[in-house]
């Protein structure tokens, strides 16, 4: 097929851009190569639509691939049934996140997964370039690893911009997960059977695993950032996993509900735990009681405005 213009894409996303601007073709292997540019040999990458994946995996497609990007198509077609179906009522907000995670390089998938009641769920590695993940994978089986939750309302692309801006200093494999505003009011984790953070961590790790092409990765280092009304998922995680012990939790404008309470005797039960608490005027009272039930260096606590809704 002829390329769609005279100027080469330097990325998928511009690829489909161009795609969709111009109504015509598109390059099919260009289109794998671009992605495996950006996600590296040792690092899989798909967008969540199984079917696709299946046939470029297994040469159904037609599209001539390089051995490289043959690699990186079968770790993607191992989680398959993780992935969205083509005709899933989330296909547009799957295809808002497709166009950016596109600029970004490392792990980047979205599947659906049972601790988030089979609501979309996004898998990143920040932190480790993909023309390192095969060296680091051969001395590393564990890796830090951060869950976002944000607003029950808003969108995994509104999600994904924030987490896009923390730069972790180690590689990490961030959890963001989407949520979702019932009319009887927030009721993120065990509102259905199977649903709950714990088990939505445990088949995060499974399929990083496989996408990455390890022999089995575990958490290290835990971590629980919740924003806005993802306050109130957390606090009903801590209330029902009590078995839940992550090694730093983050607020920002998230002290809601009971999570002070939460947090509270999950410091007691935690000591070593690590707290940074960035909040409203009026969740100073609990933040300062909060901030004195921990050793001075394990806690940041800050007050400012919260970052602007998207």
């Amino acid at each position: 097929m002829a390329r769609l213009s005279s100027q080469a894409p330097w990325s998928f996303a511009e690829l489909l851009r161009q795609h969709l601007r111009s109504g015509g073709p598109m390059d099919c292997a260009e289109a794998v190569e671009l992605l495996h540019a950006h996600f590296g040999d040792r690092i899989g990458a798909a967008f969540g639509r199984a079917a696709q994946i299946e046939r470029l995996a297994t040469g159904a497609a037609g599209v001539k691939l390089s051995e490289k990007a043959q690699r990186l198509m079968s770790r993607a077609a191992s989680v398959r049934e993780l992935y969205l179906p083509e005709n899933s009522l989330r296909g547009s907000e799957l295809r808002r996140a497709d166009l950016f995670l596109g600029a970004g390089a490392g792990l980047a998938s979205v599947l659906r997964l049972a601790g988030n009641a089979r609501r979309p769920v996004a898998l990143l590695v920040r932190g480790l370039r993909p023309d390192d993940a095969a060296v680091w994978l051969r001395t590393n089986t564990q890796i830090d690893v951060a869950i976002f939750l944000g607003s029950e309302d808003g969108e995994l692309r509104d999600h994904l911009e924030l987490v896009a801006e923390i730069q972790p200093s180690r590689p990490t494999l961030w959890i963001v997960p989407s949520g979702e505003l019932r009319p009887e009011g927030c009721r993120w984790f065990h509102a259905a059977p199977g649903e709950s953070l714990s088990g939505m961590l445990e088949e995060a790790m499974d399929a990083c695993t496989r996408l990455m092409g390890a022999e089995q990765l575990t958490a290290r280092d835990l971590t629980i950032r919740a924003v806005f009304t993802g306050g109130l998922a957390l606090a009903r995680a801590l209330d029902l996993e009590p078995d839940l012990t992550p090694s730093r939790i983050e607020v920002q404008d998230a002290l809601y509900g009971a999570l002070p309470w939460q947090i509270e005797g999950l410091a007691r039960r935690n000591p070593s735990l690590e707290l940074s608490l960035d909040v409203l005027p009026h969740q100073a009272k609990n933040a300062q009681w909060l901030s004195g039930l921990l050793p001075s260096g394990r806690v940041k606590l800050e007050f400012s405005r919260p970052p602007s809704r998207l």
